[in-house]
């Protein structure tokens, strides 16, 4: 097999490891109430493609009259985009809510002022900018009311909530498919002699549907919570309720990452209280995995749940039995088998709950509800923008750690016999033009300056020999950058290096010039340090840093920065041509020497070995970038 001297692939491999700046992202928090002067209150909210959020519910303060449809557009710290309200003569509610791969809305709820009925589900397509694109209202002659709204992935939509026009009994479980201009392709009602309510539904992965609710008709108690998967044409799959002697009833459901389900309802069969929290863990069948109450003495619930990217939940809802007030919005993080690990409370003197809760890019949450002890009117919308661990920064002091045990229940799933019901739902279209409201925000906790340490590179040009490497006894600059994400500016910027490894930091503080948002300083001081020659530990020498940079208003995160010392190989001394290129292999983990301290530049290397060096030199500038196949 041909071979080539080892030395020759140095620089090639070398060029492959990009310098990469090692920047962490820290999680901006803020609270923001909007609203009017009256009473205002959301009921969904959904993270947009430019990591906004855009909000739905109902406003007393603007509109035609009371109880219009409010909508409005958060950028991602907070600021309010847009606001519209819309509607008619009488009551109307925008419940759900859902960014289209258009980029614009689609929103759904339900309306008294228009239609066959009471009220009938209202469905309304906005652009990006809440323009109406088209409106439609469907329902029969009584009450028909949507709490969800989705986007399939075949373009159109799916509705989801109850009717008291159709189905077996005296109100049921009702699901509209639509195309993408919102025409019926299929309509089912779902129930039993007595009442069924929905609440909260999602298409699956298989294309069809799960949806939750409560159910009077079936189960063990006055109510239970009722299961249905369904598949793309609405046949019911299977269906199960989950119950005990006294009302339980479910608000919300999603597909996980396992193909199975994780439900949060309410319960007073079981747990601490007059009404606890409730979750379920389902398989993909609707199996209980496991489950489990969460309250205290009092009345707690639990509207809204998600998957974390930890295999974990995150759920929100309200309480009374913990915080500061009569209610307060209760926040409930727990891991992949329901163990809490996080708990809080937010709220004031009054009522506050919350409604909706979703993960953000920053790793942190975001959670939708209504405060009546801090907003101007009745109750406004209330935004809170949190931190992985619930918490906002610490001058934002209007929370509580409650000590909430978690208890086991032991229902099993019951097979229930809900009937599907074809319906004939009454379409017409509505003519309503939104208007710009003037809703004002009031940042209780407003955003911080977000700093991101960028990994200060090794300025050794007071050198006699300057390449770039850390050298034994050598005093080294290293000066770093800082790029403020925020939105406000960052003043009185420091930074301090410290590290447990056994270096001397000679300048452990550096400073910089006022950063103003989206930009970046270089330091004005900088750091410096030397790496003891008596203090090596070994021949291949790495050590770590902390930068932890501060400002007069900054929440502070810590970055860790690696960097290797140089003199790794006897026979390769600083002198060597390919010395820093060798160091940089051997840091970069591309190649090691053929023993613990010597290199051996001139051995041969066969075809095989260079494709591994190559291979992870192109992993090391950018992960995954080469699989290896054997």
């Amino acid at each position: 097999m041909k071979q080539i001297r080892h030395y020759t692939v140095i620089i090639m491999i070398a060029t492959l490891i990009g310098s990469v700046a090692s920047i962490v992202s820290g999680q901006g928090t803020w609270a923001v109430l909007n609203g009017g002067s009256e009473s205002e209150t959301p009921y969904s909210m959904r993270l947009t493609s430019d990591s906004g959020y855009v909000q739905c519910g109902v406003t007393n303060s603007f509109g035609l009259i009371n109880n219009d449809c409010w909508i409005i557009k958060l950028d991602s710290t907070g600021a309010m985009v847009w606001q519209k309200a819309f509607g008619g003569t009488d009551y109307d509610i925008m419940s759900g809510i859902w960014q289209t791969s258009d980029g614009g809305y689609i929103a759904a709820g339900g309306t008294w002022s228009f239609g066959a009925g009471n009220s009938d589900y209202w469905l309304v397509k906005l652009d990006g900018n809440g323009a109406i694109a088209w409106q439609r209202v469907y329902g029969g002659i009584n009450y028909d009311f949507a709490h969800y709204v989705q986007q399939t992935s075949d373009g159109g939509y799916f509705v989801f909530g109850r009717s008291w026009s159709f189905g077996a009994g005296n109100g049921d479980l009702w699901l509209l498919k639509l195309d993408a201009t919102g025409v019926i392709q299929w309509q089912r009602a779902y129930g039993g002699m007595n009442v069924e309510t929905g609440y909260s539904a999602q298409q699956t992965l298989d294309g069809g549907y799960i949806v939750v609710g409560g159910t009077w008709s079936f189960g063990a108690g006055n109510s239970d919570v009722v299961v249905l998967k369904l598949d793309t044409n609405g046949t019911i799959s299977w269906q199960k309720t989950y119950g005990g002697t006294n009302f339980d009833y479910a608000y919300s459901v999603i597909q996980t990452v396992d193909g199975g389900y994780i439900v949060a309802a309410a319960t007073q069969s079981f747990g601490a209280g007059s009404m606890d929290c409730w979750v379920l863990k389902l398989d993909a069948t609707g199996n209980v995995t496991w489950q489990k109450t969460y309250g205290g003495a009092a009345f707690d619930y639990l509207f809204n749940i998600q998957q974390t990217l930890d295999g974990g939940y995150i759920a929100t809802g309200k309480t009374e039995s913990y915080g500061a007030g009569n209610e307060d919005i209760l926040l409930l993080k727990l891991d992949s088998t329901g163990a809490l690990t996080y708990q809080k409370t937010y709220g004031g003197a009054s009522n506050d709950n919350g409604n909706s809760i979703l993960s953000t890019t920053d790793g942190g949450y975001a959670v939708l509800g209504n405060s009546a002890s801090y907003g101007v009117g009745g109750g406004d919308n209330f935004t809170l923008k949190i931190d992985s661990t619930l918490s906002l920064d610490a001058a934002c002091t209007f929370f509580t750690n409650p000590s909430i045990s978690p208890v086991n229940t032991a229902v099993t799933g019951v097979n229930s016999t809900l009937t599907a019901v074809a319906t004939s739902a009454t379409v017409s279209n509505t003519a309503v033009t939104p208007i710009d409201t003037t809703a004002l925000s009031n940042f209780i906790c407003p955003p911080a300056p977000i700093l991101y340490s960028i990994k200060p590179q090794v300025d050794d040009s007071g050198a006699p020999v300057p390449n770039g490497i850390i050298e034994p006894d050598e005093v080294v600059d290293l000066p770093g950058s800082l790029w403020n994400k925020g939105t406000i500016t960052a003043s009185s910027v420091t930074a301090t290096l410290t590290t447990l490894d056994p270096i001397v930091i000679n300048s452990a503080n550096a400073t910089y010039a006022d950063i103003a948002p989206g930009t970046m300083q270089d330091c004005i001081t900088c750091y410096s340090v030397t790496a003891p020659l008596a203090n090596r530990p070994e021949a291949h020498w790495d050590f770590r840093v902390t930068d932890t940079p501060a400002c007069s208003a900054c929440n502070a995160v810590s970055y860790n920065f690696t960097y290797h010392v140089g003199n790794s190989f006897t026979d390769v001394p600083s002198s060597h041509f390919f010395y820093p290129q060798i160091e940089k292999v051997l840091h970069s983990k591309v190649t090691s020497g053929c023993n613990a301290t010597q290199y051996c530049p001139t051995l041969l290397v066969q075809r095989q070995q260079m494709a591994k060096f190559i291979c992870r030199s192109m992993n090391t500038a950018q992960i995954g970038s080469c699989l290896a196949s054997g």
